[in-house]
């Protein structure tokens, strides 16, 4: 998806916020991105969200594995920024390579948890009306343990995910719920 061909997609959060898919002209501001979420998380701020699907958190921090990423049309990479420009948060998803699959992996997010749902719907709009694909799902497999874990695991569905199952002892610090939400409008 991270191709000439969507690397203008712009859109509105809310009045004040807007999520951009980066492309490589914009490096510089993705390893800033990954910088600032990566302090915000140390700083334990409890008015973001902050998740991680990667193994191992360096992955973030050098520059040559987020190039790699990037260049390589592996990974989406969303900046959230203000009207001004600043930063504010970063998206990393990872569209299925398989056609059959046509589901979007949300691989990491760090934003305001106010942000969160319609940061989650915007990424919603973008898979369901790209082209040609038009992925059928955006899916996060979230440690037990972590804060937008319970955030997905609430039965009145505001962010459109549901649980649909569950990878018993995955990793060493637990179980890792799998969610899913559909995008394909005809459902």
């Amino acid at each position: 998806m991270n191709d000439p061909f969507g690397s203008d997609y712009l859109t509105s959060v809310n009045p004040d916020e807007l999520l951009i898919l980066a492309d490589a002209s914009r490096f510089a501001e993705i390893e800033e991105a990954a910088a600032k979420s990566l302090s915000a998380k140390q700083s334990k701020n409890g008015n973001r969200i902050y998740f991680s699907e990667f193994d191992v958190e360096p992955e973030l921090e050098n520059f040559l594995v987020l190039r790699q990423r990037l260049f390589s049309f592996t990974h989406d990479y969303f900046l959230l920024t203000s009207q001004s420009g600043e930063i504010n948060g970063l998206i990393i998803c990872e569209p299925a390579t398989n056609p059959a699959g046509r589901s979007v992996i949300i691989k990491f997010i760090s934003c305001s948890s106010t942000l969160l749902a319609g940061v989650l719907d915007r990424l919603a709009e973008y898979y369901g009306s790209s082209a040609p694909k038009a992925y059928r799902a955006l899916r996060i497999d979230a440690p037990d343990s972590t804060p937008i874990a319970e955030q997905l695991d609430h039965s009145d569905q505001r962010l459109g995910f549901s649980l649909v199952g569950t990878l018993p002892n995955e990793l060493d610090s637990g179980d890792v719920k799998l969610f899913v939400r559909p995008l394909d409008k005809k459902q």
